[in-house]
């Protein structure tokens, strides 16, 4: 299978500490992908595999190897993990008739960590045999980061939920999250170019692109105002004004002209996020909040109602206990759902 004089030339020895970068960066580049998908000790699996195929990978670059015998202990390594895992979970199954998500959680094991490894394996393989190769690792690593984040999209800052969820949940900004791994992902980015160079040059031009990359986050930070405390949840924005006889230049409320659509000034901002303990799909295919509603015509415009019978779904305070309903729907038409509410900045009428 070795033949010393077939094959590429094998690569020399590199460095203890670029080694070890790029040890770092398979293995955070396998954890960042497996992390949605499965369980912790799942992810950990995979990043020792990653790590360890990376290693293995750089030692077989050194080592004359045909291609096809590459190739072909490649598919039955392959083939084997694929039969193997599903015949060692069949066959542990007995063990774990009483912890099933523990046999799970061994079946992620099972199967992303010796994936990782063959993963890292083939990617490291030929880019050290290959520098024309070593793109297919750098899209790998940008690839991982950005499925990790890619439900943040347009700005919805519940989502990823496996990454909102939790802050939320403590009264924390999921922004300063998604700036993190933004963060994470552009140093491990250039410490992974950084690793083909030499050590002292690696070391200087990674200290001043950290160091631009730390003054680019804290102005952008600065700059751009957070979304989670807008204007609209000022407790003064929803004060009355007092009624200033003869001292404004400005008609009264009650003389506005009737309009269909009041624009305001700022654009909606979120103000609480609402937590589903469990899954749930509504009937009408959507979910329904609303704050208050003007549904009562005074003869120059729409205003709050002010009858009993009218727009009883409107909150007029903060819930801080049960709520009895009226008319109960059946319960063919109804479900128990738990839920927790997490405010996102002070307001006047949370909800």
């Amino acid at each position: 299978m070795i033949d010393p004089t077939a094959g590429a030339n094998p690569v020399s020895r590199e460095p203890l500490l670029p080694a070890f970068v790029r040890l770092g960066v398979h293995g955070i580049t396998a954890a960042v992908v497996v992390f949605p998908l499965a369980s912790p000790s799942a992810v950990l699996a995979a990043s020792i595999g990653a790590a360890m195929g990376a290693g293995v990978g750089s030692w077989s670059a050194r080592v004359p190897w045909r291609w096809p015998a590459a190739l072909a202990l490649l598919v039955v390594a392959v083939a084997a993990v694929a039969l193997l895992v599903p015949w060692a979970v069949d066959a542990l199954a007995p063990f774990f008739a009483t912890v099933p998500g523990d046999l799970a959680r061994l079946s992620d094991v099972l199967t992303f960590g010796p994936g990782a490894f063959l993963a890292s394996i083939t990617l490291r393989g030929l880019s050290a045999r290959r520098p024309a190769f070593l793109w297919l690792e750098l899209v790998a690593v940008a690839l991982a980061f950005a499925q990790l984040v890619v439900a943040h999209r347009h700005g919805r800052i519940h989502r990823p939920f496996e990454i909102a969820d939790p802050v939320v949940s403590r009264g924390g900004d999921p922004q300063i999250v998604f700036l993190l791994i933004g963060l994470v992902a552009a140093v491990v980015f250039v410490a992974f170019l950084l690793s083909e160079q030499r050590i002292t040059r690696s070391l200087v031009q990674g200290a001043i692109l950290l160091i631009l990359l730390l003054g680019g986050l804290v102005t952008l930070y600065a700059a751009v105002p957070s979304a989670l405390t807008p204007a609209m949840s000022d407790p003064e924005t929803f004060t009355k004004p007092e009624d200033d006889k003869g001292k404004g230049s400005g008609e009264s409320n009650e003389q506005l002209e009737f309009k269909d659509n009041y624009e305001q000034p700022q654009q909606p901002s979120p103000v609480g996020v609402v937590l589903l303990h469990d899954d749930y799909s509504p009937p009408a295919g959507l979910y329904y909040f609303r704050q208050g509603a003007f549904s009562q015509f005074n003869g120059n415009r729409l205003v709050r109602t002010t009858r009993a019978d009218v727009d009883r779904d409107t909150a007029e305070a903060f819930p801080v206990g049960k709520t009895a309903i009226d008319e109960v729907p059946p319960v063919a038409f109804r479900a128990t759902l738990d839920t927790t509410v997490a405010l996102l900045s002070d307001h006047a009428r949370p909800f």
